[in-house]
Order: structure tokens, then C-alpha cells, then sequence
């Protein structure tokens, strides 16, 4: 919604600008309401990258740039086909809105970044096994086996790895700087098994 100055029927333009922005504000805050949560959405975002990064973004990918929201949108549209034995109906257009938005900040990321356009191995949604008899665990050692899915890792061409770990967690009730921590404090055990 465009914030700024309008003529209200009685001439009173900041009455107006202060009505828009609270009108603003509020539809932010229903937009943060309405946003998806939980494991499916989780999986539609995952997997919604992961068509991006393989269609689109990959050096391989040539998608022409006047056909890139399309192919964007695909991306999002295919996740959702995908998973719509779970996705309720009616929240099927939510789901979309979100998920292009993080396709939006991704694909921009990528832009400031070139991590993709610099990588000589991407690896999307790659499984993983790890077992050692004598993984140092809070001060003691101790055997430890994960495995899972990591969901990319880049290989640079001096043969440095950056790992991504995507997370759909909602920051609605902390500032950015309490959310770092929050997320810091949630995830640095399975960032640290990375290494």
C-alpha cells in the first residue's frame, strides 16, 4: 500500500498520512499473521528453493533474464502441486505469496553474493550419514551418529564449502537482534555438526 500525502474531503493532509500509514501498518501485521507455519510449509519452501537453485540460478541453468519471474513462479506453483495433500485449499494463495517472497530475497542474495554463479559443485538437498565414536559433546566424548539433509552446499573453485541451512522459524514477536539470538541459540549445535 502506497504511504504518502492525500487530499482527505476536508483538506487535512496529515490526518491523512498518519490514517495511511496506521492502514499500513496494520495490513503488515495481518500479512505477518497469515503467514505459513509448520512442517509442510517448511517442506514447500525447501523444496521451492531447490527447483530454483536447479532452474534458475545455477550457472548451468541460461534462463533468459525477461523470463526468469516466470520460470520464479513455476518454481513456487510446482512446490505446491507437490505438496497439496497437505496444503488446506484455502491456504493454497498464502502459501505462494510467502514462498516467492523468500524466492525474491534468495534470488537477490544470490545476485550480492554470486555463491551459485562462482560455484564449481552445488548440491541441493543432499542426504548425509555421519557416525564417530568420540565426538567431543558438551566437554565429554562421546559416540554420536546424525544423518539427515543438508539443504545446499557449494563447493568454490579454491575448494572452500559454504553451507546453507534454510529455516522457516517466525520473528513476529522479537526484534531482528533478539532473533538472531533466538536462532543462534536454537541451531549453533547443528551448524557446528556441519563442520
Amino acid at each position: 500500500k502506497k504511504v504518502g500525502k492525500k487530499k482527505k474531503p476536508d483538506g487535512n493532509a496529515e490526518n491523512a498520512v498518519a490514517e495511511s500509514t496506521e492502514e499500513a501498518v496494520m495490513a503488515e501485521e495481518d500479512t505477518k499473521s497469515r503467514r505459513p507455519r509448520g512442517a509442510v510449509f517448511g517442506t514447500a519452501m525447501h523444496r521451492s528453493l531447490e527447483l530454483l537453485i536447479e532452474r534458475v540460478l545455477r550457472p548451468t541453468a541460461a534462463v533468459p533474464e525477461e523470463n526468469r519471474d516466470r520460470f520464479v513462479r513455476s518454481c513456487a506453483k510446482q512446490a505446491l502441486l507437490e505438496g497439496k495433500e497437505e496444503i488446506p485449499a484455502e491456504e493454497v494463495a498464502v502459501y505462494e505469496e510467502y514462498l516467492l517472497k523468500i524466492m525474491e530475497c534468495f534470488v537477490a542474495w544470490e545476485k550480492e553474493t554470486k555463491v551459485l554463479q562462482c560455484a564449481k559443485e552445488v548440491y541441493t538437498e543432499l542426504l548425509f550419514s555421519f557416525y564417530d565414536e568420540e565426538m567431543l559433546v558438551e566437554g565429554e566424548e562421546k559416540p554420536v551418529w546424525m544423518n539427515g539433509t543438508a539443504d545446499l552446499i557449494v563447493r568454490d573453485a579454491e575448494g572452500n564449502y559454504t553451507v546453507l541451512d534454510y529455516k522457516s522459524d517466525r520473528s513476529s514477536n522479537y526484534t531482528e537482534e533478539e532473533f538472531e539470538e533466538v536462532l543462534k541459540k536454537k541451531y549453533t549445535g547443528q551448524l557446528l555438526m556441519y563442520r
